[in-house]
């Protein structure tokens, strides 16, 4: 197996600065060390309130208790509401409201390095002091940063029902102040001494309001997971580590102290019930608290906290991943000590080192959990060259330090910093496209057409990538173009699309794309959307364009009505109209023709039939139209009924300027269908043989009744005239050929009812 190496000091610099000058285009800060957030807002001693020339001039006096670190600076918040939504910031804890302002305001004091919080991200009216407090240390954020929570409150527009319960929820002031803490002296264990006891002086006094108490809570780690709580800021711990004592203010009633676990609750989550902390309870903790790294009093040594560097090269991309790690705590190095970082890989329950180098910085060509490390050792008493890159575990390495029991003064982040590398997701995206246009059709007065696409959803198009369209032929969508634009002529009809394709030249080539033979899902089961390797994208759908000849047979033919001009009579709520063909249609090979029922002047479609009958339940026009189309073609699914219109399908057709060849017989015949009066009329038996008999309402203004007998095709073959006071009347029709035909009654000239029989053998 590889033996690790351990490069020359100077060679092991130049190493780090290129890796230094590598990173700066993926950040300014990667290696930027944090040491241990010192920053402390402190408290306000009084706050005024001054109403002049229609303003409220808000002022807060801070105390003097706020801790600046060099390097950073001290400003005022004001927000509004519960919800702490911020409204201003300023150098001076004073702000100007208008003297017509409700509701609760509050002053808050913020500490903070402009190189780590960007206020810039900070939306007046819409951020809250809990969105920038979860971004700091306190709230369980990475900024080094203090902001007071709590700040001072000044409310408007009402008073508390008990102002003496600061726990009201009328009552948004919450006097609780924390104050803050240091450590009282470094810690460590030794071989004569098991454990340590870590003692806190207090800083900044805290304030403890009445029914409230003062407990204080030991944590550890960066996660701050809780220990133990006690009524004083003292600690006796067993073990080495970063310990961290805080103080805490609350209401016994307001706040259940039984919710803690040991050993799993973390001040965080306690600090997310706080005011201050974004919560609802009234309750000051002192979240930075005071820091003590317990450590061996032989081996005073202590690795950096580490945590990753996420980009879009943490995953493994063109074969490999970058892994950067941040120091978010300084380590503990005696003189003649050095530092490195050591990469592991997973496996099973064993971390195997990988790697070591200067910096927290590695390349891994594999997917697989990696961690990096941080070491801190005296080449004098730990030789790495002993290490097995491959076989070693960081197991083995810390079984031989003084944290891990063995005799050997050094320290080993066995946590690290965690990785888990995948294969990078494809960022390049197709997007989709639309027709621009409809073309035209193409014939001798017109051999070619345009196509053009719009873009619906835009494409992603990754650095190094390319943007192509790509024009396919036919179902199986044989390439036949591909161009920089998304337009493209062709001078034969048929099925085109319009495809985008967004890759990467080095991935794919297309010079392998035969036009004329190979399809789009060719290219695409190359694709990591189609099932391959390779990061690219195409739109496999596209936009679709039919082109047609000019030259079209189809012809609708017309119909016509069985009594033209008459009125449908419109009885017990229903009645049915007919059409029959009064012109043959042109149906080509492979077109059906179909019957379209439309209504008003508009000829909003209302039905479709393979005959021409329909039922009508309301009086209105009603047209009856012949459509001769092709299914492959022309696609009915789009027609909505009672929406779609006979125009909108007609403009679709060569004859309506569109580019489909089908026939619709747009004018159609007409039927006026009304209301009529009477009651029903009786015809039986149905079918008969030989003869009819119908019952008539009697009418007191009808002179005369018509009835007429009509074939399939609209020859009247039998027509009868009556009084106008028949009742009853039998009619001979064994004479007539065996078939259906239409029974029409008329009043005068009022039309009665139409109605169908069956003439048998």
């Amino acid at each position: 197996m590889e033996k690790m190496t351990l490069y020359p000091k100077s060679e092991r610099l130049f190493r780090v600065l290129f890796l230094a000058i590598s990173l700066l285009v993926l950040s300014t800060n990667w290696l930027s060390a944090q040491a241990p957030c010192e920053a402390a807002t402190g408290g306000f001693v009084s706050q005024q309130i001054c109403m002049q020339d229609e303003q409220i001039t808000l002022r807060a006096i801070p105390d003097d208790n706020a801790v600046v670190p060099e390097g950073f600076r001290i400003l005022y918040v004001l927000t509004s509401g519960e919800e702490l939504i911020i409204r201003e910031v300023s150098a001076d804890p004073e702000f100007t409201i208008p003297d017509d302002s409700e509701g609760l305001f509050t002053i808050h004091t913020l500490v903070y390095d402009s190189a780590t919080l960007d206020l810039g991200i900070v939306e007046p009216g819409m951020t809250t002091g809990a969105d920038v407090n979860a971004l700091l240390i306190q709230g369980g954020g990475t900024i080094c940063a203090a902001l007071d929570v709590a700040g001072v409150k000044f409310q408007f527009g009402g008073c508390s029902d008990d102002p003496d319960n600061p726990d009201d929820d009328d009552d948004n002031n919450c006097p609780a102040k924390a104050g803050t803490l240091t450590a009282e002296a470094g810690a460590c264990l030794s071989d004569d001494s098991t454990s340590v006891t870590l003692r806190a002086l207090r800083n900044a006094e805290p304030v403890v309001p009445d029914s409230f108490e003062l407990l204080y809570v030991l944590t550890v780690g960066e996660s701050l997971t809780i220990l133990r709580t006690d009524t004083v800021p003292e600690f006796t711990v067993d073990s080495m580590g970063r310990f961290t004592i805080h103080t805490l203010v609350y209401n016994p009633a307001t706040l259940d102290l039984s919710v803690i676990e040991f050993g799993i609750t973390t001040g965080a989550q306690v600090n997310a019930l706080l005011v201050q902390g974004g919560g609802e309870i009234c309750a000051a903790l002192d979240v930075a608290g005071a820091v003590f790294n317990v450590m061996d009093c032989d081996c005073p040594v202590m690795p950096s906290v580490l945590e990753r560097y996420d980009d879009d090269r943490t995953c493994l991309r063109d074969g490999f991943a970058l892994l950067v790690a941040n120091e978010v705590q300084d380590p503990i190095a005696p003189e003649g000590y050095e530092i490195l970082y050591v990469l592991t890989i997973a496996a099973g329950d064993d971390l195997i080192i990988n790697a070591v180098n200067d910096a927290p910085v590695f390349l891994v060509y594999e997917t697989g959990t990696y961690r990096i490390h941080s070491l801190v050792f005296d080449t004098a008493t730990l030789d790495l060259s002993d290490i097995e890159l491959g076989v070693t575990t960081a197991a083995d390495v810390y079984a031989l330090l003084v944290p891990g029991g063995g005799d050997i003064c050094a320290a080993l982040d066995l946590e690290g910093a965690l990785f888990e590398i995948e294969e990078c997701p494809c960022r390049a995206q197709a997007g989709t496209l639309k027709p621009a246009v409809r073309p035209r059709c193409i014939g001798d007065d017109n051999p070619s057409v345009t196509l053009t696409a719009s873009v619906v959803q835009p494409p992603i198009v990754p650095a190094g990538y390319r943007l192509r369209y790509v024009l396919t032929a036919g179902s199986n969508l044989v390439i036949q173009q591909v161009s920089t634009h998304s337009q493209f002529t062709v001078s034969n009809p048929g099925r085109y699309a319009i495809h985008t394709l967004v890759y990467d030249t080095a991935t794919l080539n297309l010079s392998t794309v035969v036009l004329g033979q190979t399809t789009a899902e060719q290219v695409n089961v190359l694709l990591s959307q189609g099932g391959g390797d390779i990061c690219a994208a195409l739109d496999l759908e596209g936009a679709i364009f039919p082109v047609y000849g000019c030259s079209c047979t189809a012809t609708a033919g017309t119909l016509k009505s069985l009594r033209p001009g008459a009125p449908v009579c419109l009885v017990s709520g229903t009645t049915n109209i007919t059409a029959v063909e009064d012109q043959r249609p042109s149906v080509p090979a492979g077109y059906e023709r179909i019957y379209v029922l439309t209504s008003g002047n508009q000829l909003v479609i209302k039905e479709v039939s393979n005959v021409p009958t329909f039922t009508i339940t309301e009086i209105g026009t009603y047209t009856i139209h012949t459509l001769v189309y092709n299914p492959n073609t022309l696609d009915l699914s789009i027609v909505q009924l009672g929406v779609t219109t006979g125009f909108d399908v007609n403009a679709l057709l060569l004859q309506g300027g569109g580019a489909i060849c089908a026939a619709l017989d747009v004018a159609g015949v007409k039927f006026n269908v009304v209301n009529c009066a009477g009651t029903e009329i009786n015809a039986f038996p149905n079918p008969t043989n030989s003869e009819l008999l119908i019952e008539f309402p009697r009418s007191q203004n009808a002179t005369r009744i018509t009835v007429d007998m009509v074939d399939a095709v609209g020859n009247i073959i039998r027509k009868w005239t009556l009084d106008g006071g028949t009742r009853l009347e039998r009619f001979d029709i064994s004479a007539v050929t065996p078939g259906v035909y239409h029974i029409t009654v008329m009043y005068d000239q009022q039309m009665m009812r139409q109605f169908s029989i069956v003439k048998v053998q």
